[in-house]
């Protein structure tokens, strides 16, 4: 029986990657608990597969990443046995990552306000006007300025902070029970790390 305090279990984790010399295992039977209300940090060196756990939790690892061991447990669903269509309706919503490359999570070919809300009218249902106050609110709270200017930005005309704190308000958006964060306060300054 499971715990109801667990809100991410992963168990015995391993996580190889397909190449042409074969596969290349990256995680070998890792194992954490996190409860609800609790943060824990990975530490270790690069490479060692500490981006690739939080990709598995989102099953984001690709055509040749696989997972090849273990469980991942959230709230005591097995996301590893979720359809993609159930697994849609958790990311963003219940589970939310921030990159450490925020260009990489950011559509180059949509304004910033237009992804925002996009992100409370996918997973909330949420009104337009509505969206937008929210936006607004969230972005502020990130410590950018000017909100009419970012919101109208396209990506590419913002500085990489100021991209790396819209990736970061776009996870807090639907408030979600679980935030991942890859190194998100790389691109930022020391200011306002």
């Amino acid at each position: 029986m499971m715990n109801s305090h667990k809100l991410l279990e992963i168990d015995s984790l391993s996580v190889s990657f397909r190449t042409r010399a074969g596969d290349i295992p990256a995680v070998s039977d890792f194992s954490l608990v996190i409860e609800r209300g609790e943060s824990m940090g990975l530490v270790g060196e690069s490479g060692c597969g500490k981006s690739t756990v939080a990709l598995a939790v989102m099953r984001y690892l690709g055509a040749n990443g696989r997972i090849t061991g273990g469980r991942i447990l959230y709230n005591g669903q097995d996301i590893c046995s979720l359809d993609l269509r159930l697994l849609r309706k958790l990311r963003g919503s219940k589970i939310a990552m921030v990159y450490q490359e925020p260009m990489a999570s950011l559509n180059p070919a949509m304004s910033v306000g237009n992804q925002l809300v996009e992100v409370l009218e996918t997973h909330e249902n949420e009104k337009h006007s509505r969206s937008i106050l929210r936006c607004k609110e969230i972005l502020e709270k990130v410590n950018l300025p000017d909100l009419d200017r970012i919101m109208k930005a396209y990506p590419h005309q913002l500085s990489g902070g100021q991209q790396q704190r819209i990736v970061i308000a776009m996870a807090l958006l639907s408030k979600p029970d679980l935030i991942l964060l890859d190194e998100p306060t790389t691109a930022l300054d020391v200011t306002v790390e």
